[in-house]
């Protein structure tokens, strides 16, 4: 599992090559929760912050700041029953989605700086829980898996498809509870689409209009929104 994480974080960081070298960045690190000394015992497959490769420095090999994402490898695998293939592909799909919530973080992450004594406190609760208490109140999920979102995740698929890997579509995104039309229709409005962005870096993808096609299937209520929430779970 580990092998695959490795070929898969040099995969999407040939992806996001543009933007690691303008921010200065590392990565992208995909953390394995069986790895770490966390405890994890949340429904949570994945895991993203801006300042996840802070909270983690300690698990990364040759640390360099940067987007960094933490799976839940062992739940990953017990919900596949034990088959490794099939766990490995719902990483892979599982990698891409995090890697588009990091290309929304402003420089793909937090600047680095030392991690301060709340964080130690609250990292572990929010790997354990994934959805800490005090935000329990907010709706982080349909904001965080806006049109804007969909669009950037099915963009890396395609670009990681096309580099021969296998991502599927429906492990990608809980789309019953996320989306408001099946992946498949949302995949067949970006066709042209990924013609069109084909040479652009991802990160400026949606600076340019989404297809009226695509943007069709979104209703007035699921438009942009702005998140104040400091991580996102898948």
């Amino acid at each position: 599992m580990r092998r695959h994480c490795d070929a898969l974080q040099n995969a999407l960081a040939e992806l996001i090559r543009p933007e690691l070298d303008q921010h200065k960045r590392g990565g992208p690190f995909i953390i394995l929760a069986s790895e770490t000394g966390l405890k994890c015992d949340g429904y949570f497959y994945g895991l993203t912050s801006d300042k996840m490769a802070i909270w983690l420095r300690d698990e990364i090999r040759d640390w360099r700041n940067g987007p960094a994402m933490l799976l839940n490898d062992a739940k990953i695998l017990a919900d596949c029953v034990g088959y490794v293939p099939a766990a490995l592909a719902v990483i892979t799909s599982l990698a891409v989605h995090e890697l588009a919530h990091c290309l929304a973080v402003p420089k793909l992450c937090g600047d680095a700086e030392p991690v301060d004594a709340r964080f130690k406190v609250l990292f572990p609760l929010m790997a354990a829980d994934a959805k800490p208490t005090w935000q329990h109140e907010i709706d982080y999920d349909r904001v965080a898996h806006d049109r804007e979102f969909i669009r950037l995740a099915l963009h890396i698929r395609s670009r990681m498809i096309q580099r021969g890997w296998f991502v599927p579509l429906y492990d990608l995104l809980d789309w019953d509870h996320y989306a408001n039309r099946g992946a498949q229709q949302y995949l067949a409005t970006l066709a042209e689409d990924f013609l069109q962005c084909a040479d652009k870096p991802l990160s400026e993808i949606n600076q340019v209009k989404a297809p009226a096609e695509f943007l069709k299937l979104f209703n007035k209520d699921d438009s942009n929104v702005e998140s104040e929430v400091v991580g996102y779970c898948s």
